[in-house]
């Protein structure tokens, strides 16, 4: 009775399906009725015996004698075995082709798995194909990846000379209003030389800042702060000369002034110095925007000051010299008047 393949997976899937050729079978069954005859039989076992040693010797199987009595040649026993696996392996192919040629139903199996063949076939094409866009894809990708990180970068750095310039022009830019100070506040008014000076302190962070850069967009602009620098050390260099002859002349006619100060002491000069350390910042800003009017300034100063010097000694000698001069009248007053009547020499 012929094995299904699906009742035997459902019985046992690990059972081993064997088919015997019907040749053989009928010699195993033809030993097999020989055994069971009988030991009595003596025909049956000697020709049992005589296929036997027909079967060893095939495989050189010997009998000799020697003194330790039978002994078998080595191998034989491994010979044995691979023939006999030999013989099982062809029995099974055999079996098993006999089985695929009695069923129809392979032949449909076969059909299926070489439509499933060609329907893999073509999806390994797709998949092929498949692999080869997302290739392209993923090197686009890297590629719009690459850009964004270098984009990314361009911004910071956009940002940070944004930020850059944003600080720079913000230095650089001085207000309309301190601009406009500098040209029209008085100089003579003591609340307005701490604006002045205010003023004068944009300027210069303006224009120093302006030497570290050559940018287009402040050069222009630091031309108008120039401008405007040079009209502003102008009017110190043509204000301070005057306020120094001033300061002098009120040293110098401060005895018309106190008419009990003594005339032999010279008039100090802690009033000058003190009205004009009001515009220490601004000589300062002068020194550092424009050293030629400077030194001219203080060659002005110095000169204004040493004939203030000059004159108050020149003053202080004539003082001398009238004393001098009234102690002597004096004295040849006494030395040549006449003798009254009442004096001891007429006496």
């Amino acid at each position: 009775m012929p094995v299904s393949l699906s009742q035997g997976a459902r019985k046992d899937p690990y059972a081993r399906i064997s088919f015997y050729d019907p040749a053989n079978q009928a010699a195993v069954d033809r030993l097999l009725a020989g055994g069971e005859k009988g030991i009595g039989e003596d025909e049956s076992n000697e020709a049992t015996l005589a296929n036997i040693e027909e079967m060893l010797d095939g495989y050189e199987w010997a009998v000799s004698a020697s003194v330790g009595g039978w002994e078998e040649p080595k191998g034989a026993a491994d010979q044995i075995e691979a023939r006999l696996l030999k013989e099982l392996g062809a029995l099974d192919a055999a079996n098993m082709y006999s089985f695929v040629e009695s069923d129809t139903r392979v032949a449909t199996v076969l059909g299926f798995i070489d439509e499933a063949l060609k329907e893999l076939d073509e999806m390994d094409g797709s998949i092929t194909s498949y692999k080869i866009h997302l290739n392209a894809v993923n090197d686009d990708i890297s590629y719009i990846q690459s850009q964004n990180r270098g984009l990314q970068v361009q911004t910071q750095n956009q940002r940070g000379l944004l930020k850059e310039l944003e600080g720079l022009f913000q230095t650089v830019q001085v207000d309309r209003e301190s601009l406009l100070m500098l040209t029209s506040q008085s100089l003579d008014k003591p609340t307005g030389i701490p604006r002045l000076e205010e003023a004068a302190t944009e300027l210069y962070k303006a224009l120093q800042a302006g030497r570290e850069t050559d940018m287009a967009a402040t050069m222009q602009r630091l031309d108008e702060y120039r401008t405007y620098n040079q009209q502003f050390c102008q009017r110190i260099v043509q204000f301070l000369p005057m306020m120094f002859s001033y300061q002098a002349d009120l040293i110098l006619n401060s005895k018309s002034k106190e008419k009990k100060r003594d005339p032999l002491i010279i008039a100090s000069h802690g009033p000058m110095e003190e009205y004009l350390g009001n515009y220490g910042g601004l000589i300062r800003y002068l020194k550092e925007m424009d050293e030629t009017r400077y030194g001219k300034l203080c060659g002005t100063y110095f000169g204004t000051v040493g004939q203030l010097y000059k004159d108050q000694v020149k003053a202080l000698l004539d003082v001398y010299l009238t004393l001098v001069r009234r102690a002597t009248d004096d004295e040849s007053e006494m030395n040549f008047a006449p003798l009254s009547s009442n004096s001891a020499l007429s006496r």
